[in-house]
């Protein structure tokens, strides 16, 4: 069954090509890096360069490593938003203050 499936496969039967291949092909995998804390925007440096250096190494691949930089790349986003807004209420607060002579 599965020489005659293979057979089909091979002369062009799709459906049964992307079955074979969605078995055969690998799938994502878990992987495990060390990257740095990011506590800062620019901790973000330090974490694209080890995700680099795991490429470069052959720990992950560069698909593997573009993803996690797409991710560390929204968690920079989202530290830089968080500190922007802190920076603006402290400001707010400073200028309240001012104008009520405080």
């Amino acid at each position: 069954m599965i020489r005659k499936g293979l057979e089909l496969a091979k002369a062009g039967n799709v459906p049964l090509l992307k079955f074979f291949l969605e078995r055969l092909l690998p799938r994502e995998r878990q992987i495990n890096i060390d990257v740095p804390p990011m506590k800062s925007a620019d901790d973000a440096i330090d974490a694209l360069g080890k995700i680099v250096s795991d490429i470069a190494l052959g720990n992950i691949t560069s698909g593997e490593g573009a993803g996690l930089a797409t991710i560390l790349n929204s968690y920079r986003v989202a530290i830089d938003q968080a500190e922007f807004e802190k920076r603006l209420e402290a400001l707010e607060t400073k200028l309240i203050k001012t104008e009520r002579g405080l």
